[in-house]
C-alpha cells in the first residue's frame, strides 16, 4: 500500500465511521489529504490554526450528535490538540484526531517538524499509527475520542534514504560548513575553529555568527543551489559539516536523498536527519587540514554587490523591506525571527554589516504557535527588541501582548517593536502547492489588534529611514505582491547566470 492508497483508506473509513465534517488544519505534511478531499462528500472546514479547529469540532459534535475529524500537520500541530482531546475524553465526545506524521525513521532524530506523535494524548485516545506498510482497521469509539497518526512520506520528494557512509572530517577533503543556532558561550571557539580551516560555510541567522567580520572571507551568502555552485566551480563537496542547532535551510532536508557523509557537532545530541550521520559533542571540534576553496569562494563574493542590488530595486517587495529593516535597526537590537518565511528571508538578505545583533527564533520543532509570548520573554530592558513575524504566526498568539499591554497592571516596559509581515496568507505554501487551501487566504489587518491591547500602531509600506522607538508597538508590514513576484523572478535569473559562471571555471 503506497501513500495514496493509504490516505484513501483513511477518508473512506473516517466516511463509514459516520464521519461527515473535517475541520481541516493544512500543511505539506497532510497534503495528500488536502488533495483527495474533493473526491468524498464531507463538509470541510479550514483553519489555520489547530486549537481553533479542534473546540469548533467539540461544538459540531455536540450539536450533530456524531463524530468529528480535525486534519493537521505533524510537529507542534498535533499538541494543539491536547487540551480539546482532554474536554472530549470527560465529555464523552467522539473527536478524532488525524494526524500527519513524519516517516517512522525519523523519530527520535530532532529533524524539523519531527516530534514523538504516536500516545501523545495518553489514556485520552487510544492510537492508531499507520503508515504505508499498515492495512488500516479503525474501531470508532462513538462515546469518546481517537487519533489515528499516518506517516507519509515528503510531498513531491524523494522517499528514498541515502546510505551514504557515516561521515569523518579525516576522510574529508572538501567539506561543505554549515553552522545552525550557537549558544552564546560556544561562539567565539566555533568562530576560531572556522577560520583555521578556510572551509566554505553558510552561517545561518541563529548561529551569532552569520555577520561575523573574520568569517565573511569563507562565507557563501546565499543557500540555493549552493552544492551544484560549488561542483561547478571545481569543489567537489565530498562531505558535510554541521555544527550548532539542526539547520533551517532547505539544504539540510535535501541530504536525506544526497550521497554525502555528514557529521554533527551539536550540544543537543540529535542528528536532525533520518539517515545515517554521526554526531558529536560540539566540544569536541578540532583544527583540520581541507583542500583550498579559493576559486569557489572568490566566486561567491565576486557577486554579492549583484545580488545585493536586488533587495534595493524592489524596496516595497517582502525580501527587501526584510533587507531594509535590518539595516536600521538600532545597534545591539535583540531580534526575533518568526518561523516560516520571515527567517529564511533575514538569512537570505539581511545587512551583512556587523551591528552586534542578538539573533534568536524558536526552532526546535519548528511550529508556529506562541512566537509572540516568546519574543515578549526574549526582549530585554533598556535596549531595541524587534520581532519578526508572519501574520498567520501573529494570530497564533493574539493574547501574547498581554504582558505588555498598559492595560494590564503587571505591564513590562520595553521598547518592543512586533514586526508583522502581513501577506494575506501562508505565502510560503505558494511556492510549493496551487491550491489555495493552503495558504488560509485573509484580508485580516492588525490596527484593531493594536487597539484591543492599548498599544501604538503603525502600518509601513516601505521602511522608513528612523526607526527609533520607546514603548511596545505592532507594526505592520504590506508588502507590495507584485514587486515581490518581480524580485523573486530577479532572483532565479542572477542565480542561473551566476551557476553558468561557476561552470566556466
Amino acid at each position: 500500500m503506497g501513500d495514496l492508497e493509504l490516505v484513501k483508506n483513511v477518508l473512506e473509513r473516517l466516511y463509514d465511521g459516520g464521519v461527515r465534517e473535517l475541520c481541516v488544519c493544512p500543511g505539506k505534511r497532510n497534503a495528500l489529504f488536502i488533495q483527495l478531499l474533493k473526491q468524498y462528500s464531507f463538509d470541510v472546514f479550514y483553519f489555520f490554526e489547530e486549537r481553533s479547529a479542534s473546540f469548533f469540532a467539540l461544538g459540531k459534535i455536540r450539536t450533530n450528535h456524531r463524530p468529528v475529524a480535525v486534519l493537521t500537520t505533524s510537529g507542534t500541530a498535533v499538541s494543539e490538540l491536547v487540551s480539546a482531546t482532554l474536554e472530549a475524553y470527560y465529555t464523552g465526545l467522539a473527536l478524532i484526531s488525524v494526524t500527519a506524521d513524519r516517516p517512522k525513521r525519523f523519530r527520535g532524530t530532532g529533524a524539523p517538524q519531527s516530534i514523538e506523535q504516536v500516545g501523545i494524548f495518553g489514556k485520552y485516545a487510544p492510537c492508531w499509527d499507520l503508515d504505508k506498510a499498515t492495512i488500516p482497521s479503525f474501531d470508532f469509539k462513538i462515546d469518546g475520542p481517537c487519533h489515528i497518526n499516518v506517516c507519509l512520506e515528503e510531498p513531491q520528494g524523494c522517499s528514498i534514504v541515502s546510505q551514504a557512509p557515516v561521515g569523518s572530517i579525516d576522510r574529508m577533503r572538501f567539506p561543505l560548513v554549515v553552522v545552525g543556532a550557537l549558544h552564546l558561550q560556544e561562539r567565539e571557539r566555533v568562530a576560531a575553529i572556522l577560520r583555521k580551516w578556510e572551509a566554505p560555510v553558510y552561517l545561518e541567522s541563529l548561529s551569532g555568527l552569520r555577520e561575523d567580520p573574520r568569517l565573511q572571507p569563507y562565507r557563501i551568502f546565499v543557500a540555493d543551489r549552493m552544492l551544484r555552485r560549488a561542483q561547478k566551480a571545481g569543489y567537489s563537496v565530498d562531505g558535510v559539516i554541521r555544527i550548532g542547532g539542526i539547520p533551517t535551510l532547505r539544504f539540510w532536508r535535501d541530504l536525506e536523498s544526497l550521497d554525502l557523509p555528514v557529521i554533527s557537532f551539536s550540544h543537543s545530541g540529535f542528528s536532525g536527519l533520518a539517515r545515517q550521520s554521526l554526531v558529536q559533542k560540539i566540544e569536541d571540534l578540532n583544527e583540520a587540514k581541507f583542500e583550498s576553496a579559493h576559486d569557489f569562494l572568490a566566486l561567491e563574493r565576486s557577486w554579492k554587490d549583484e545580488f545585493d542590488a536586488l533587495f534595493r530595486q524592489e524596496p516595497s517587495s517582502e525580501p527587501g523591506m526584510l533587507a531594509a529593516l535590518s539595516q536600521r535597526m538600532g545597534r545591539g537590537s535583540q531580534v526575533y525571527l518568526g518561523n516560516s518565511l520571515p527567517i529564511r528571508e533575514w538569512d537570505l538578505g539581511a545587512t551583512s554589516d556587523f551591528r552586534d545583533y542578538e539573533v534568536w527564533g524558536s526552532r526546535g520543532v519548528n511550529g508556529i504557535d506562541g512566537q509572540v509570548s516568546t519574543f515578549l520573554g526574549f526582549a530585554k530592558e533598556n535596549r531595541e527588541n524587534w520581532a519578526v513575524l508572519g501574520d498567520l504566526t501573529s494570530l497564533y498568539d493574539l493574547a501574547g501582548p498581554f504582558i505588555v499591554s498598559p492595560l494590564v497592571k503587571q505591564a513590562r516596559a520595553l521598547d518592543a517593536s512586533l514586526v508583522i509581515v502581513n501577506n494575506g496568507g501562508g505565502k510560503i505554501f505558494s511556492q510549493v502547492f496551487a491550491e489555495s487551501e493552503f495558504q488560509n487566504i485573509h484580508q485580516v489587518h492588525f490596527e484593531g489588534w493594536a487597539n484591543l491591547w492599548g498599544l501604538s500602531y503603525e502600518c509601513w509600506r516601505q521602511i522608513p529611514e528612523k526607526l527609533k522607538w520607546t514603548g511596545a508597538r505592532i507594526v505592520e508590514l504590506l508588502p507590495d505582491e507584485q514587486a515581490t513576484e518581480r524580485f523573486w523572478k530577479s532572483f532565479q535569473f542572477l542565480l542561473n547566470e551566476k551557476e553558468a559562471l561557476c561552470g566556466q571555471k
